[in-house]
């Protein structure tokens, strides 16, 4: 079991760990439902990371992709797993 599994909250570290893992992560700030996942994609031999939520957050993460990323390296415990069929 990885550290960010057992923990409420985590750095934006453990997130992209979370994402790479297959987990929905969203960051606390961000409105309720509002969280990301990612796809492993072999034609670039990368992840893409995705936005899932309201439709405002959807185009964002859309038009903005680095958005994510730096959110990801920003300091602090502000990212937790986040359960889409809930």
């Amino acid at each position: 079991m990885k550290d960010w599994e057992s923990q409420p909250k985590f750095d934006g570290y453990a997130a992209f760990d979370a994402l790479r893992e297959g987990k929905c992560v969203r960051r606390i700030m961000w409105t309720a439902g509002c969280f990301v996942w990612a796809e492993y994609d072999i034609d670039i031999a990368g992840f893409t990371v995705y936005g899932s939520g309201t439709p405002r957050f959807e185009r964002d993460t859309n038009e903005f992709p680095n958005m994510i990323l730096e959110q990801l390296l920003e300091g602090g415990n502000q990212w937790e797993l986040h359960n889409p069929d809930k």
